[in-house]
């Protein structure tokens, strides 16, 4: 996977700053790892998480490339199907 430096920037700041949602810097991580080069597996164990969560992360990246989306909308929940909360 390859990062622009737009990207990478956008990533590491996510992992960094102290206000990011837990959530958000582990998926912020888990990108910039795949953009390193590490199997799916390699991160899993690193990273302490399912192979599975690696996989979905890889494919939610890919389908949101090239939108003119902020790096944390593309890591961003996806919508919910049904009714919203009241």
């Amino acid at each position: 996977m390859v990062l622009s430096a737009a990207e990478r920037d956008g990533l590491e700041e996510l992992v960094r700053r102290h206000l990011t949602p837990q959530q958000i810097a582990l998926r912020a991580g888990i990108i910039l790892l795949l953009a390193e080069g590490l199997s799916d597996q390699q991160i899993a164990r690193r990273l302490r998480i399912d192979r599975h969560t690696v996989k979905l992360w890889r494919k939610r990246w890919g389908e949101t490339a090239g939108r003119e989306l902020t790096v944390e909308k593309r890591l961003a929940d996806a919508p919910r199907p049904g009714a919203p909360p009241k």
